[in-house]
């Protein structure tokens, strides 16, 4: 899993903007994070909290809902990388907060 970010060096990493993008046996998942809410795509699948490794090195998160077909994955990451904005090409919801995992 990796996190794309718009510029550097980032005002922090909590409050930049962050394409989340990752691949685990042949399905991508997707977050956007504008530094106050994050995103999955609207027709992603998971209904449950996962876990990946950020670099393979750092446990992370990703909530419900971020997994997508990696077609969608490669999508986003190439207009991310053009425009440096939450990518159009996928459909996006608010993402269930970290907080509700232990709800």
């Amino acid at each position: 899993m990796w996190d794309l970010v718009a510029s550097r060096p980032p005002a922090s990493v909590d409050e930049q903007p962050a394409l989340t993008v990752g691949v685990k046996d042949g399905i991508g998942i997707l977050e956007w994070n504008d530094g106050q809410v994050a995103y999955v795509p609207a027709g992603g699948t998971g209904a449950d909290w996962t876990e990946y490794w950020i670099a393979g090195l750092h446990p992370a998160d990703v909530p419900p809902n971020a997994h997508v077909p990696l077609d969608t994955v490669y999508a986003a990451i190439v207009e991310f990388v053009s425009v440096r904005t939450r990518p159009a090409c996928v459909d996006w919801v608010e993402a269930a907060t970290l907080l509700a995992r232990f709800e």
